[in-house]
């Protein structure tokens, strides 16, 4: 049986993304935070959108680096960074069969919004 692989990311080539990048500084939409464990680049996390209400997206992609409790990090500083931002609210998505992600956003006081098909959309009043 074939395992369908969901994603949020529409398609797009390797010029797409480098344009995308080279663009990031001049906005401030889009927040964007590396994320490294002794020196090692595991993934990112950001805040996008403008006013009072803004989305927060995060991933740690090296899955070496799974299940240490990282995602608790990337949590707090998103959290930290929302409140600097003076937000009244953070919004996620994630896809609906990432049990995993959905379980550390309730940790951390997120509550189910919506769900849009595969996508859960979930909040949290700061």
């Amino acid at each position: 049986e074939e395992m369908r692989y969901l994603t949020m990311t529409p398609p797009f080539t390797r010029e797409q993304q480098l344009a995308w990048f080279s663009r990031l500084p001049d906005r401030s939409d889009y927040l964007i935070w590396g994320i490294r464990v002794d020196g090692v680049p595991i993934g990112a996390l950001g805040i996008k959108g403008n006013g009072v209400c803004r989305e927060y997206w995060g991933y740690i992609g090296n899955k070496a680096y799974w299940d240490r409790g990282l995602g608790d990090a990337l949590m707090r500083e998103a959290l930290t960074q929302a409140r600097k931002l003076n937000l009244d609210k953070l919004t996620l998505r994630v896809i609906k069969t990432n049990f995993r992600a959905i379980r550390l956003y309730e940790k951390w006081g997120f509550i189910l919004r919506e769900i849009d098909g595969d996508v859960v959309q979930m909040e949290q009043n700061l």
